[in-house]
């Protein structure tokens, strides 16, 4: 007879980390009144994607109005729906 102790207990799929060459921060914000508010910082695999992650976390959070965003490489954009 087979005896194994993991058999009840949940398996933990293992992450390739390595897989992922490198992230991009980034920071989401909202301006009034010439004041940041609401700062959020974010990672990303990638400039490009920093776009998608924002635009989930956006609606995620059921966030309203305009909110920028800078990359630690410069590169700004902003959401809005």
């Amino acid at each position: 007879m087979l005896k194994n102790k993991n058999l009840n207990e949940p398996q933990i799929p293992k992450l390739n980390i390595g897989a992922v060459s490198g992230s991009v921060s980034f920071i989401m914000f909202k301006v009034s009144c010439g004041k940041k508010i609401h700062e959020f910082r974010l990672e990303s695999i990638s400039e490009h994607h920093a776009i998608t992650v924002a635009e989930n976390f956006y609606r995620a959070n059921g966030l309203i109005g305009r909110y920028y965003c800078e990359t630690e490489n410069g590169k700004m954009f902003q959401i809005n729906w």
